[in-house]
């Protein structure tokens, strides 16, 4: 899936628009769907821990980055709060369904996150195929 097809592929997803142009966005879609990212995910899970928590350090990088440059201020005017945060997480469901992987919508299987300074839970996920 190419990154401005992410942005398109439902129509929920015009949620995550006024993100779109942000190269930092941009940078996080390719991070999250590169190969490694993606054994990562799916290891955490595998091991019963959310698929995020498998990418968290470089996740939360690219969040403390946000912040530091204001990126997250300015969007928040325009966006939703936590919509960065929703809009990550909705990239790691794309590539784990990839994988034959669904999330599991039950809200008491959010798991806390280990280690989280940004993130404090994420979807956990089970393999379907």
């Amino acid at each position: 899936m190419s990154y401005n097809n992410f942005f398109t592929k439902d129509t929920y997803r015009s949620f995550y628009n006024n993100l779109k142009n942000e190269p930092l966005v941009e940078a996080i879609y390719n991070f999250i769907f590169c190969d490694t990212s993606a054994v990562s995910m799916i290891t955490s899970t595998k091991n019963g821990r959310p698929a995020l928590e498998g990418i968290l350090f470089e996740v939360e990088l690219f969040l403390q980055i946000a912040v530091d440059y204001n990126i997250v201020t300015l969007l928040d005017d325009n966006v939703p709060s936590d919509s960065l945060k929703q809009c990550i997480g909705t990239m790691v469901k794309d590539v784990l369904e990839l994988y034959g992987y669904k999330t599991e919508f039950n809200p008491s299987r959010a798991l806390p996150i280990n280690g989280g300074k940004f993130i404090m839970s994420a979807s956990s996920y089970k393999k379907i195929i």
